[in-house]
């Protein structure tokens, strides 16, 4: 999803409401996003690498990707 998606989603929704997100393999099925951050992400397939930028949400405080 782009910013701009999330944006079009977000723009009906009151701004009281909180953000989840869905978490995979863990204890609970979705949980309070505490960080949207931007960072930059190296991307690769084994023979080709891409750097970009970019927003990630997060339930911790503290990630490294």
């Amino acid at each position: 999803m782009t910013v701009k998606e999330l944006k079009q989603k977000l723009h009906q929704l009151p701004d009281h409401m909180d953000v989840f997100i869905k978490q995979v393999n863990d204890e609970y099925p979705v949980s309070l996003v505490a960080v949207a951050e931007k960072i930059n992400i190296n991307f690769s397939d084994g023979h080709y690498s891409a750097k970009d930028e970019c927003l990630v949400l997060s339930d911790e405080c503290l990630f490294e990707i």
